[in-house]
């Protein structure tokens, strides 16, 4: 793969988010009939997923909830966005390990200073410290000796807020979407909210507005189902820490994940500094990443980018499609693998990545 940077910092930051975001891939055609009947006859000529060779990279992969379907918790029941089964999860991990070698993210700055990424590595991050990693996604890790990273979110670890999309996933699913679209008429009045459950889900996507989204949901929630702490949606301090005892590291996703573009500068830089604060003050020892919320090059802004600037020990990741080949302390780069548990799947995603990698460039 050619070099995405050639020094370690990036320059017009975020432009190598930005630039992978944009690139559209062409639309694979499908077999011939010949093709088919080649395969066919000589089954053994399809690729076999131990035969693969992938460029050597750092492959982040990124996750959120995992689940157990036959034993989903209430707020799993209604909010399933992002979310992948235990048995998924399992199978990409073993695809995973099949062709790549597993690292802690934590190792991934060295190996990419040092030029020493001569093959493919993988590391696994987990977003917003949902209460499944624990119960269902560490057995797994464990059973394969991972360290994986999970990007947690102060307000949520004190359980003070339940990360909003959650809520109003509850919210809606239980009926009363006209009350939230009206409350968000009254505290964002310039979007026409819509009372239909499914265009109101993706409408408070679309135009989220920082503190006045969780606040809705918030008031809703306890004015309709009840205290929503009472979910137990994301991990206490008591269980972050069982986590770090399992080899798991912790890193900062921001105090209470508004995405920082949408907050005045000094609210977002606080909102790090705090929940960096808030991790140390409890015996919490932080990786050296910080987790844009959501990941997306648009939910960044040069603040946040001058913040970096004067803290050139954290390293800031997105979430947002990519692979890593050298080192950008500010760009690092995450994908995830869906749902998808084939192997032609999991390839083509992963050749996917790295083709719009390399046209990124």
């Amino acid at each position: 793969m050619e070099d995405i940077e050639d020094g370690r910092e990036c320059s017009d930051w975020p432009e190598l988010q930005r630039a992978v975001e944009g690139v559209r891939l062409g639309v694979a055609q499908p077999p011939s009939v010949w093709q088919r009947l080649v395969k066919k006859i000589f089954p053994l000529s399809a690729p076999h997923p131990e035969r693969q060779k992938y460029h050597g990279g750092i492959y982040i992969l990124i996750y959120h909830s995992v689940v157990d379907p036959d034993n989903r918790q209430y707020w799993e029941k209604f909010y399933k966005k992002g979310e992948v089964t235990a048995q998924q999860f399992r199978c990409q991990l073993e695809y995973m390990l099949a062709h790549m070698t597993p690292i802690a993210l934590s190792q991934a700055p060295e190996l990419l200073a040092q030029n020493r990424v001569d093959r493919p590595y993988f590391a696994i991050t987990f977003d917003d410290g949902f209460s499944n990693n624990l119960t269902v996604a560490d057995p797994i890790i464990q059973k394969y000796n991972l360290k994986p990273t999970v990007f947690v979110n102060g307000a949520f670890v004190r359980q003070e807020e339940v990360f909003y999309r959650v809520l109003s996933a509850i919210i809606i699913k239980n009926g009363h979407a006209p009350q939230l679209a009206d409350r968000l008429r009254q505290l964002i009045g310039q979007h026409d909210w819509s009372d239909d459950s499914e265009e109101l889900f993706i409408q408070m996507k679309q135009h989220y507005t920082a503190d006045a989204m969780e606040q809705a949901t918030a008031e809703i929630y306890n004015q309709y189902i009840g205290d929503p702490a009472q979910l137990k949606a994301h991990l206490d301090i008591d269980e972050l820490k069982t986590l770090q005892n399992h080899g798991w590291e912790i890193a900062n996703h921001t105090d209470a994940h508004r995405l920082l573009s949408c907050q005045k500068n000094e609210d977002a830089i606080k909102a790090i500094e705090v929940n960096g604060k808030f991790l140390q003050d409890n015996g919490i020892y932080s990786s050296d990443f910080l987790g844009f919320p959501v990941g997306r090059s648009q939910d960044v802004d040069q603040n946040i980018g001058d913040w970096l600037d004067r803290n050139p020990n954290i390293h800031g990741i997105f979430a947002n499609n990519g692979v890593n080949t050298r080192l950008c302390r500010k760009e690092w780069l995450r994908f995830s693998l869906g749902q998808h548990i084939s192997y032609g799947s999991l390839d083509k995603i992963i050749r996917n990545q790295i083709e719009r990698t390399q046209k990124a460039v």
